[in-house]
């Protein structure tokens, strides 16, 4: 949230992306344990997107192996999770702090 405030605040058009349900397991192999131990569906996480690219500051509570920060296209983000979506609630939150 703290990257999505910092990008917007330079007028950068940046949006908080959740993300919901892995499609395979085997795509994270060195994930920690208790991703390792969880449903797919179980799986959440939240990243920044600006136009078709995404950030992720945070991906090394998934997996520590993950460069920080990971970046990667929204298409292959998308081959990761079952749900890409943008998180409305938390964008507002953002905008009023922007604004």
């Amino acid at each position: 949230m703290e990257l999505a405030k910092f990008l917007q605040e330079r007028n950068v058009d940046a949006h908080l992306l959740h993300l919901q349900e892995i499609r395979n397991k085997e795509d994270w192999p060195n994930a920690r344990p208790q991703w390792i131990k969880a449903k797919p569906k179980d799986w959440s996480h939240y990243v920044v997107r600006v136009g078709d690219v995404v950030i992720d500051v945070t991906s090394r509570q998934l997996d520590p192996s993950n460069p920080h920060p990971n970046v990667m296209t929204l298409e292959n983000l998308e081959k990761l999770w079952k749900t890409v979506e943008t998180d409305n609630f938390l964008e507002k939150i953002v905008q009023e702090l922007v604004a």
